[in-house]
């Protein structure tokens, strides 16, 4: 038997002892608590959509490693606030609900499937130590 094909084999079998994730219970009740999360932060927050703030644009001043040596080369423009907070919620509506559905399907495989779960934190652990991280 060639290397290849028991690869195939212990690839087959393995694959047949993962139990399947309920999708609808591991990811989307958790991707929904995070979008209740979202409104409740943005809720709290009030973000305003009128006027306009002040920032340094210093793409012309001189750097030194990437940072700003001199600030005084720095030039103060106005940015749209509407577009910033918008941008913000937009950014907030896809990251906050993404990383609770991704915890959520991942608790529910490793509740799912025990033994593949230890195995694949045990690996992790196991790289963690050979880097030295």
């Amino acid at each position: 038997m060639t290397f290849a094909q028991n690869y195939t084999n212990v690839t087959n079998q393995l694959s047949q002892q993962i139990n399947p994730v309920d999708i609808r219970v591991w990811f989307l009740i958790p991707y929904f608590f995070g979008i209740a999360l979202t409104i409740i932060i943005i809720s709290i927050w009030q973000p305003k959509f009128e006027g306009t703030y002040e920032y340094n644009d210093c793409s012309n001043a001189r750097k030194v490693n990437g940072k700003v040596v001199d600030t005084d080369d720095c030039e103060k423009k106005e940015g749209n606030l509407a577009k910033r907070n918008a941008f913000i919620i937009l950014i907030l509506f896809l990251i906050i609900p993404a990383i609770f559905g991704g915890l959520g399907y991942k608790l529910g495989f490793y509740i799912a499937n025990p033994k593949l779960g230890a195995g694949i934190y045990a690996s992790g652990l196991f790289f963690q130590g050979v880097r030295g991280k």
